[in-house]
């Protein structure tokens, strides 16, 4: 519930931060889609999970809920990330990197 309540809250800042912008605010986009994959994918997990216990007993929704417990961290922890990085400060840097990019036509910085 938190992290659902973080990302709307998220999802309100960007709007309010950019407007009708918001569709070309790429890096915000995908930051708030990527918080919203792990929390579609964490619910999906409970769900199964839930089922798998009512159908089969506690005992075999164990390793289930251990699966659980691990991508949840790893969620928690990247949701959160994702999250606090809207509209980071290191945004305008990779604007200017790749309108460099784009106007060079090429990576000037490959070493291969």
């Amino acid at each position: 519930e938190e992290l659902a309540r973080d990302l709307a809250l998220g999802v309100d800042r960007a709007i309010r931060r950019h407007g009708r912008r918001l569709v070309g605010e790429q890096l915000v986009l995908r930051r708030l889609a990527d918080a919203m994959v792990d929390l579609y994918a964490f619910a999906a997990m409970l769900s199964r999970i839930s089922g798998s216990i009512e159908n089969h007993g506690e005992a075999a929704g164990r390793t289930e809920r251990e699966l659980l417990r691990a991508f949840a961290a790893r969620a928690r922890r990247r949701v959160k990330g994702n999250l606090e990085a809207l509209d980071g400060p290191e945004d305008a840097a990779l604007e200017t990197v790749s309108r460099h990019v784009l106007e060079a036509g090429e990576y000037p910085w490959d070493n291969v």
